[in-house]
């Protein structure tokens, strides 16, 4: 159970420092050794954190058929009940694959679906509450609305630094940035 609970702050610290064959490695379940296997609920959410790593990995390698099969594995993982944090995590890597994709519409409906989820969780959905604002400041990018994504960007740069998430910042204030650029502003 205590792995089950560090395991995807494992797998976003390799992706974060781009390195990939160790997010993979921590993705797959094959190479786990439990002193006791999980229950039902401890499976479930095994397979939610190791596709969501998984997918993560094929599209920062740009292997989008990959990415596109792990989507359809994390959709229905998500159905078997995960906890809510999960639910949260399955919707923002489902969101992630549609912005790479192209599809911005079907990355909101996830992401909807992911933030809602997180914001259910409470405090153990910070984390995914801010990284759903990211995403969301992306896919109104990527929708042209670039009002809307300056707000969500900038909402996210705010609550990484008042989480005192260094790298969220960073990213939040790099979306923001290409914002302000795109709206002749730098």
């Amino acid at each position: 159970a205590d792995a089950l609970r560090v395991l995807p702050g494992i797998v976003r610290r390799k992706i974060d420092e781009r390195d990939l064959a160790g997010a993979r490695a921590f993705s797959d379940p094959s190479r786990f050794e439990f002193a006791r296997p999980p229950d039902a609920a401890g499976r479930a959410a095994l397979g939610v954190v190791c596709t969501a790593g998984r997918l993560r990995a094929a599209l920062m390698e740009e292997r989008l058929e990959e990415a596109g099969g792990l989507v359809r594995e994390l959709a229905r993982l998500g159905r078997e009940g995960p906890s809510l944090v999960l639910a949260a995590e399955a919707g923002l890597a489902a969101a992630r694959y549609y912005l790479a994709a192209g599809d911005s519409s079907s990355a909101l409906d996830a992401l909807k679906r992911g933030l809602a989820a997180a914001q259910e969780a409470g405090a153990a959905g910070a984390a995914a509450v801010r990284e759903a604002s990211l995403l969301l400041g992306a896919t109104m990018l990527a929708d042209g609305r670039l009002g809307e994504a300056v707000e969500y960007a900038g909402l996210a740069e705010r609550e990484a630094q008042e989480a005192g998430d260094r790298l969220g910042a960073l990213r939040a204030g790099s979306l923001l940035a290409s914002c302000h650029f795109l709206e002749g502003r730098l």
